[in-house]
């Protein structure tokens, strides 16, 4: 194997759920940056056998990604290689609510069939709504089904094993609470953004208090930058000086001490990446360790900024569920 491929992390770190499964604690994202771009099978299967030998065994899809097709023939041209099987992986996917005819079993069951498997490790409902329909008259067209239909069909495809482990993203308090008052199978985790302008202190202290896991998505901040700031600026979180005097003192990158951070926090994560030098340098944060000092510096840069701004997005519309 070449010597820049070489396994990083050969003990792994994983973060035991609430039903008896394991997740591993870093993960990849694999959102393309726009709909419309797509990923041939051969680009997947370098991404992920890469990120396989720099120790990365969680992965992260969604129905809405349009790229279930390419990880599941990648993820077979990989284990047909001998050197990685199909549990050695963990895979993600999720599914708007959508009020949709079809039942959620065969939305699941399209899902195993393009990443041609036989379960599918952890699904998600990726928010407790879709997005936003407005009427002929500018009202607001409801175009979800209410949570508690789509849960008790999830519960199905797990007792069916069709799913593993069931969880939810972009829930605030109140929604998992709701969840919980009816929920058969407790979700496992919650996936939801975090960095240190949006630490999630309340939010994370009560999810750990329900035995739910957080799984932090855009811990970087979508390339590191937050736009559309409620000071209309556009912040640069990689720029921060606390992180580079962090960074120094540990002969690490900001980058490196950011996903340590989460670590530490033993918050899982998925940052998102497609080049070779990042997925390393994303995975070589098992090795160093942050003083408490280091970690007061960074919760003092919370501000409340977020990288997934609802209220600038066109296709959600104006929805303040972080409000």
């Amino acid at each position: 194997m070449d010597q820049e491929k070489k396994i990083i992390n050969q003990d792994i770190k994983y973060v035991q759920l609430n039903n008896g499964y394991k997740m591993p604690l870093l993960g990849l994202g694999t959102q393309p940056y726009d709909i419309v771009t797509r990923v041939t099978v051969e680009e997947m299967t370098t991404l992920l056998s890469n990120a396989l030998d720099f120790g990365y065994r969680n992965f992260d899809t969604a129905k809405q990604y349009r790229n279930e097709v390419e990880i599941g023939q990648a993820f077979q041209n990989i284990f047909q290689q001998g050197k990685y099987k199909r549990e050695d992986v963990f895979i993600t996917t999720k599914l708007f609510p959508f009020k949709i005819e079809k039942k959620i079993k065969e939305v699941v069951q399209n899902s195993l069939d393009q990443l041609q498997t036989s379960y599918i490790d952890l699904y998600l409902i990726q928010w407790s709504f879709t997005p936003v329909l407005t009427n002929f008259d500018g009202s607001v067209a409801v175009n979800h089904r209410p949570i508690h239909e789509v849960w008790r069909e999830l519960e199905e495809c797990v007792e069916l094993g069709m799913i593993r482990s069931i969880g939810v993203a972009n829930f605030n308090c109140q929604m998992v609470l709701d969840l919980l008052s009816y929920a058969k199978i407790k979700p496992v985790v919650n996936q939801i953004e975090v960095t240190p302008y949006l630490p999630q202190i309340d939010l994370i202290n009560f999810l750990k208090r329900c035995k739910i896991e957080t799984v932090a998505i855009s811990p970087l901040g979508r390339a590191g930058c937050f736009e559309n700031t409620p000071e209309g600026m556009k912040i640069k979180l990689l720029e921060e000086d606390i992180f580079k005097q962090i960074a120094q003192k540990h002969k690490k990158s900001v980058v490196q001490v950011i996903l340590r951070c989460l670590v530490q926090r033993e918050i899982m994560m998925i940052p998102k990446t497609a080049k070779l030098d990042r997925l390393k340098e994303n995975s070589e944060i098992f090795d160093f360790e942050l003083t408490e000092e280091d970690m007061k510096q960074i919760y003092s840069l919370e501000n409340g900024t977020r990288a997934i701004n609802l209220k600038h997005s066109q296709w959600f519309g104006y929805v303040p569920i972080f409000d």
